[in-house]
């Protein structure tokens, strides 16, 4: 018998032995080929893989771990890498970016994703590879002298013809082949549902970053220039997507910025920059100052509307309204009237807004004329309120406080605010003011008269100043000798409601018609 060749272009041939089986019981001999891996284009682990030829067809990683580490007792193997296997190597940089000590993240691009995409597959249906005959491997070795010493084991081992049987000791590390390598099969062609639907969730999501990462890179190509100038055309609808307008808004920003640079360049470009953000800031002014002031208003008339609500159930106590909360419940009196009239009325006073003040004050008076006659005469709140409405009137009029002389706030660069129409206003309100005080006057018993008391709270301006009425108009000042025989104190009262706003109004105004 011929004895077998040692080397075959280059190959070390290594006998092995395959063992009887009931099938086939006769010893076989395979010949198995290795040389160094040397690949066209060599890559990082090409020193340190051997290439081998016509592998068994039942090989497996373990038979070849086995082979060179203990039936060989070479080197270590890193991994194996099969003909028929697919194996896709992450590139440099997806690697470096999921690395977990690296300090700088690199950037994943589409084609990493992509990678990581396929490796994705549904769970296997056969426990173990068969491979077609006559089909290579390439093993990878921890290093490259492990991979010489295999190498110069497996030529040793096949010049003495030492006997090397395919799988011996690993017998029970391995799935069985046969019949039972069918059952097996048939039970794995149905996964758990669990696993599939884990599997899917994530080939879905890695799908969903791979489209966004390849709509993004297409958006970047469309807008950017290459090196002579020109736009790279790709593929895709005519109207710009959302990932596309967004790249578009990057590159306006960015255009912006590198333009901002010589906004102030020269002197006068900062002066302009600094009086537009002045007259911005003025604008925005105005606008808040306008807002407060709609605000006021408002919450102004909300109080109004509950004073209105209130005369419309005066003495609803009388038809059983007193479960009502007080603020809630209708008038019982003038007085209450005056009470909730003079708060508004201060208010309205130390807000220092003209154009506020005005219409607000003299829709106030003119509740006060409307009230009036729907209540028992109440003099001594009648007449304080009267008064300090008197004053407020006159105030502005001139602008300054009748009782101080300092002007009042909104009044110091001009003082005619109050319009004509409003001075007419005005004029018709105090008329009508005097005359519904009579009228009521002439209805009230005169035996109450002393009871009443002229004394009037304190009142203050828009600057803080004090407008106090007149310390000879409280109850002790108004004495019988001051007023002439036969008329009583609240007649003269009432000839003195607004008596300064008249004399004021009289000689602009003339004779004009009350205005109701």
């Amino acid at each position: 018998m011929p004895k077998e060749p040692l080397e075959i272009s280059g190959y070390t041939v290594l006998l092995l032995q395959f063992p009887k089986v009931p099938s086939f019981p006769v010893d076989a001999t395979h010949f198995l080929y290795l040389r160094p891996h040397e690949p066209r284009i060599p890559d990082a682990d090409s020193p340190r893989s051997l290439f081998l030829v016509n592998i068994p067809v039942d090989t497996t990683e373990t038979h070849l771990r086995h082979l060179f580490s203990v039936q060989l007792s070479a080197g270590r193997v890193e991994r194996v890498e099969f003909q028929d296997v697919p194996t896709k190597k992450r590139t440099a940089a997806f690697v470096a970016g999921r690395a977990p000590g690296s300090k700088k993240r690199k950037r994943i691009t589409a084609d990493d994703m992509q990678n990581e995409l396929e490796n994705l597959k549904l769970p296997p249906i056969w426990d173990r590879r068969l491979h077609k005959s006559g089909s290579h491997a390439i093993v990878v070795f921890v290093d490259k002298a492990s991979m010489q010493v295999s190498l110069k084991a497996a030529r040793k081992a096949s010049k003495l013809g030492t006997k090397i049987v395919w799988g011996e000791g690993i017998e029970n590390k391995l799935p069985p082949l046969g019949m039972d390598r069918y059952r097996t099969h048939e039970t794995l062609r149905y996964p758990p549902q669990a696993e599939l639907l884990r599997i899917v969730n994530d080939y879905m999501t890695i799908f969903a970053e791979v489209e966004k990462a390849r709509a993004e890179e297409a958006a970047r190509k469309a807008q950017e220039p290459d090196e002579d100038g020109f736009v790279t055309v790709t593929r895709g609808p005519k109207n710009n997507s959302v990932v596309r307008e967004d790249a578009v808004k990057e590159l306006v920003e960015k255009q912006k910025q590198r333009d901002a640079g010589y906004d102030d360049f020269y002197r006068f470009q900062t002066r302009e920059k600094q009086k537009e953000k002045h007259k911005e800031l003025l604008n925005k002014f105005e606008d808040d100052k306008k807002k407060l002031e709609a605000l006021k208003k408002r919450k102004g008339k909300i109080r109004i509307l509950r004073i209105n609500r209130r005369h419309a159930k005066k003495f609803s106590s009388a038809i059983g309204g007193l479960d009502e909360p007080e603020e809630d419940r209708g008038y019982e009196s003038f007085k209450e009237v005056v009470k909730d009239l003079e708060a508004l009325i201060d208010i309205a006073w130390v807000s220092g807004t003209p154009s506020l003040q005005i219409p607000f004050l003299i829709s106030l008076a003119g509740l006060t004329n409307n009230y009036l006659p729907d209540y028992p005469f109440s003099p001594a709140a009648t007449f304080r309120l009267l008064r300090k409405l008197d004053i407020i009137f006159a105030s502005l009029i001139l602008g300054e406080n009748v009782e101080t002389g300092s002007p009042l706030s909104g009044f110091e660069t001009r003082r005619d605010i109050v319009s004509m129409t409003e001075k007419v206003r005005i004029k018709s309100i105090a008329e009508m003011g005097r005359l519904a005080v009579i009228q009521a006057n002439d209805r009230e018993d005169e035996e109450n008269d002393d009871e009443m008391d002229l004394d009037s709270p304190p009142m203050t301006d828009g600057n803080g100043d004090g407008i106090d009425d007149d310390s000879d108009d409280s109850a002790e000042g108004v004495a019988a000798d001051r007023y002439p025989e036969g008329l009583g104190k609240w007649e003269m009262e009432a000839g003195r409601v607004y008596e300064r706003t008249i004399d004021l109004l009289g000689g602009e105004l003339g004779n004009c018609e009350l205005v109701s």
